[in-house]
């Protein structure tokens, strides 16, 4: 009986150092997507907005992270800061599950119109930290609208006066064009039948200025109005180029 008791001891004390000595095993959580949007659908938990350009006058911008598994344990804040690598915000946030799923999402914003961020134009780094450890980031950038309204509004300006001086230019030319044909003609007509040598000499001599007149209206045209003007096309394709890639589509 004492030996049968002796083993039942040393059985529950084994068992109870194999328990442990044995590793405890947490669900293994995974960032899958994140992105800087508007808002979250509240049936899918899926981003509205998304988009990595935001203006002045929006009224916010939010931050969307999808997790697999997520903890429900840890600690998650949401870090935001400016252009200048300042921290704007600092928010703990919570998961929202969805229904039937295994996954969740975490979602966090920060007003822009008619706040301090409205002034902080340029590159933002927005950030998820899981118990101390960032797990995902992402960057978006504010632009100031009115600014770019009225860089469109001077670009427009300039190609309005370019494309007015090109005009002109182009009325020039082609009167310098007609006046070089009649020369041309006058002259092959003096080769057949030249009168005397000063004649022809004279008609040489303005055929001669008429053409370089023609040949520097070429330049001109090709060169400096015309890279004037390529120079503001671009700028105008560039900006609206670049917003239209960036900013942010209503879904």
């Amino acid at each position: 009986m004492k030996a049968g008791k002796t083993i039942l001891a040393f059985i529950l004390a084994s068992l109870i150092v194999l328990q442990t000595a044995l590793p405890t095993v947490m669900g293994a959580y995974e960032v899958l997507e994140s992105e800087t949007c508007f808002g979250y659908r509240t049936d899918t938990l899926g981003p509205k907005g998304v988009g990595a350009v935001f203006f002045t006058h929006n009224e916010k911008v939010g931050y969307w992270v999808k997790i697999d598994d997520p903890p429900t344990d840890l600690s998650m804040r949401v870090l935001w800061s400016d252009p200048d690598g300042i921290t704007y915000d600092n928010n703990a946030v919570d998961v929202i599950q969805l229904d039937g799923e295994e996954w969740g999402i975490v979602f966090d914003s920060i007003y822009i119109d008619g706040t301090s961020a409205a002034n902080k134009n340029g590159v933002w780094t927005v950030k998820l930290s899981i118990d101390g450890v960032v797990e995902a980031a992402n960057q978006f950038q504010i632009l100031d609208y009115d600014e770019i309204i009225s860089t469109f509004a001077d670009l427009k300006e300039q190609l309005d006066e370019i494309q007015a001086t090109n005009e002109e230019t182009q009325e020039t030319n082609q009167a310098l064009l007609e006046q070089l044909a009649e020369l041309q003609a006058d002259y092959n007509d003096l080769l057949e039948n030249p009168p005397n040598s000063e004649a022809l000499e004279d008609l040489q001599d303005q055929y001669s200025v008429l053409y370089e007149d023609y040949r520097d209206m070429q330049v001109n045209l090709s060169t400096t109005k015309m890279m004037m003007y390529g120079a503001v096309v671009v700028a105008i394709a560039s900006v609206a180029i670049a917003v239209y890639f960036g900013a942010i589509k209503r879904s």
